[in-house]
């Protein structure tokens, strides 16, 4: 031991081993408060300054929206996630790419004793819409409705995304424009990823439950492959959507009924605020286009719930003609261009706690006391000292 202690002091009498040591600590004492100020913060997204909601994507810069491991309130129906009544006077249409009918609606198409061809069940294109061959109405039919259109209320197209019978939740859900829309026209494409979802749609005339429909809008026309039917009855259509598989709506307002103003402004399809919807995080991404043909996702913000703590709340998802905008509340860790967006600050930190901030200080200026000592020991000009 006593052997050791020499060695220790044999050593430090030389400059070179002093000035190491003396820049190690230095370099030590520099990481420990570089690593103290970037500690990431939690911040309330809807407080902070500037806030982090609502966050936007925008089609002409390739980018999308997602949440991570939506869930519902338990005031809601579980099976069912994202809902919207419908507005008056906007036209819903509904495009699956690869999607199946349930087996319900062929069901009930096999009690009409009219009906005389059916749709198969393989995944196929799939449309619904407004009706595009009026001809099947017959000419008494065509005047009425355009006798009742003026005098009755119209038609609403409810949209109802729920999960099928026996999945879990989805573990994400994308919210993505391909085509822009215009001053009458909105349009937005969903994918759930790790589950497959049904989409329900109904067309009704809230004067009436049953029977045929009066009013405008109510007329629909459903496509199933090469199967078409055009029809005036308030019938749930429920289409399921494969997991990874996205699906379109697109709505148009009547003219002159517009519940928008401009190209710039946005349209709410899904009652969020009656219907909550939590979810683990928040996303913002850019899709690039790789050298090799695929395209790569660059996350341009990303806003977490904190782990054990409440989960974050969507409150608005807003379609524009170029745009989309999803709104959300809560404590969250926010990531910018993948960097932490809060981190700890040491000026803050002094203004709310003055005391130790001074005792950090003279601890500052003993260590730099030190390495001067430790630098300049048995020098000509600190002998003088």
């Amino acid at each position: 031991m006593v052997a050791l202690s020499e060695n220790i002091r044999f050593y430090w009498q030389k400059r070179v081993v002093r000035i190491l040591v003396a820049l190690l600590v230095l370099a030590g004492a520099i990481y420990l408060q570089y690593r103290l100020a970037n500690i990431p913060l939690p911040v309330d997204v809807e407080k902070s300054k500037p806030p982090y909601t609502p966050i936007t994507a925008e089609i002409i810069k390739r980018e999308e929206l997602e949440v991570e491991t939506p869930t519902v309130d338990n005031s809601v129906p579980a099976s069912v996630f994202l809902s919207g009544e419908g507005a008056d006077f906007i036209s819903v249409e509904a495009r699956f790419d690869s999607a199946q009918i349930s087996q319900d609606f062929i069901d009930l198409l096999q009690t009409d004793p009219r009906e005389r061809s059916f749709p198969t069940r393989a995944r196929q294109l799939i449309v619904y819409g407004p009706m595009v061959d009026e001809e099947v109405l017959t000419p008494a039919r065509k005047t009425m409705l355009q006798l009742e259109k003026p005098k009755t209320k119209p038609c609403r197209t409810s949209i109802e995304v729920k999960l099928a019978k026996g999945s879990n939740m989805p573990a994400a859900l994308h919210f993505f424009q391909v085509n822009p829309g215009s001053d009458r026209h909105r349009n937005f494409e969903i994918k759930a990823d790790g589950t497959d979802v049904v989409v329900e749609l109904l067309t009704r005339n809230f004067t009436t439950d049953l029977g045929e429909m009066s009013g405008p809008d109510c007329s629909k026309t459903l496509s199933i492959g090469e199967w078409r039917r055009s029809f005036t009855a308030p019938v749930p259509i429920d289409i399921v959507v494969p997991s990874g598989t996205s699906f379109r709506f697109s709505f148009t307002s009547a003219e002159g009924k517009t519940p928008w103003t401009g190209a710039g402004n946005f349209y709410e399809p899904f009652g969020l605020i009656a219907f909550p919807l939590n979810v683990r995080a928040v996303r913002e991404v850019k899709h690039e286009p790789s050298p090799a043909g695929s395209a790569s996702t660059l996350p341009i913000l990303n806003a977490r719930s904190l782990d054990g703590q409440p989960p974050l709340v969507l409150k608005y998802f807003r379609v524009g003609s170029d745009k989309l905008q999803l709104d959300f509340a809560g404590q969250a860790m926010v990531q910018e261009n993948g960097t932490y967006a809060v981190t700890f600050s040491l000026l803050d930190f002094a203004k709310q706690n003055w005391i130790v901030a001074a005792l950090l200080a003279m601890l500052d200026a003993a260590l730099l006391e030190w390495i001067r000592r430790a630098i300049f020991k048995g020098t000509k000009g600190t002998e003088k000292s």
